[in-house]
């Protein structure tokens, strides 16, 4: 009996003791952000630390006009985290036996140039194709087969497989092949393969179109000077033109992003087979210590191995960081170029890894 009871004190100091270090670090993370916010940021930010959702709230306006608070639930531009959700895409549809990563441009489409007609979507993923980072602005109205003809004649940076250099145009490429094989929108594919499974109510391209988020849609900001909402710019019917759809723009909140990536570590939205897959260090980046997977950067640090990645079009600016090893998932969001989300990452990384 009193070993039982030795043991029952001892389970509750520890409780305590937990609770007690949950309390200390969301202070001083709740102060690191009011610091922020006095220096001008705004945008909403997420931190989950060993099953405590230590942060999950909004700073400063998501409409300055009408004068609507960011929260959790607003939602941004999230940019580049796009090319995470096409790299899950594309390993997803590899599951489903519609293509395999080492097929070539030519496996899918007509009269290839030579040049490019070897190139595999391994090399689209992991940005060792050659292609240039971009082929025109994110809101020209260009569609999909317009697109294709004008990545297919543009001239490569480097032999496919010999090199590094981030492209967007790889990735709308991945976009356009998914639409092929499956038979569905690029959208609609994501929705029922991935945004379903993981829990994903807020977030896409045209779904955000509807009314009935609007005053949810954080509107843009350069350095305090109105931008406008994303929704606002020049789209297709159906999404954003081709220079943008697949490689970025996606919208999404900062609870869907961590829906996101807990289902990824849960292995809901891909087996783990599959997973290895997806989170595998393949390509070293030109810049930094990271190798770059299928849509996401890996490196270590000093809450061990993490997959991150960020974005921005110079208005809104997004980063996330998976740390599986310490159970450690950091989201940012901005809606003003004042502070980029990205600026935030390392001292918050510092704070939770101090000892």
């Amino acid at each position: 009996m009193k070993k039982l009871i030795i043991i029952l004190a001892f389970g509750i100091c520890v409780m305590n003791c937990q609770d007690d270090e949950s309390r200390s670090l969301r202070q001083k993370l709740e102060d690191q952000m009011a610091h922020y916010e006095q220096q001008g940021f705004s945008g909403s930010i997420l931190v989950a630390h060993k099953g405590d959702l230590l942060l999950r709230d909004g700073y400063g306006f998501s409409n300055k006009q009408k004068q609507i608070a960011n929260t959790r639930e607003t939602i941004f531009d999230f940019g580049s985290l796009t090319k995470q959700f096409t790299g899950a895409a594309i390993v997803k549809a590899e599951t489903l036996g519609l293509l395999t990563v080492e097929q070539k441009l030519s496996d899918f489409f007509p009269n290839v140039p030579e040049d490019k007609a070897h190139i595999t979507l391994h090399q689209l993923l992991t940005h060792s194709a050659g292609f240039e980072d971009v082929l025109g602005d994110d809101y020209d109205l260009i569609g999909r087969n317009e697109f294709l003809d004008l990545a297919l004649a543009a001239e490569l940076k480097f032999a496919p497989g010999s090199g590094y250099s981030y492209s967007n145009v790889g990735y709308s490429l991945l976009g356009i092949v998914l639409e092929d094989v499956s038979g569905q929108t690029y959208e609609s594919f994501l929705r029922a393969h991935l945004f379903n499974l993981a829990g994903l109510e807020t977030t896409g391209y045209t779904l955000l179109k509807d009314n009935s988020f609007q005053d949810q849609i954080a509107v843009g900001y350069r350095k305090g000077d109105l931008d406008g909402k994303p929704t606002e710019k020049p789209w297709l019917a159906d999404g954003p033109g081709w220079h943008l759809r697949a490689n970025g723009g996606i919208l999404t909140t900062v609870e869907d992003m961590y829906h996101w990536i807990s289902a990824l570590n849960g292995k809901k939205v891909l087996d783990e087979r599959a997973l290895t897959k997806y989170r595998t260090p393949y390509v070293k980046e030109d810049e930094g210590s990271g190798y770059y997977s299928y849509g996401w950067v890996v490196d270590s640090g000093t809450l061990g191995k993490v997959y991150w990645h960020d974005g921005g079009n110079g208005i809104f600016s997004a980063v996330a960081c998976n740390f599986p090893e310490t159970e450690t998932i950091i989201i940012i969001a901005s809606n003003d170029s004042t502070i980029d989300a990205s600026d935030l990452v390392e001292e918050l990384i510092d704070i939770i890894g101090a000892p």
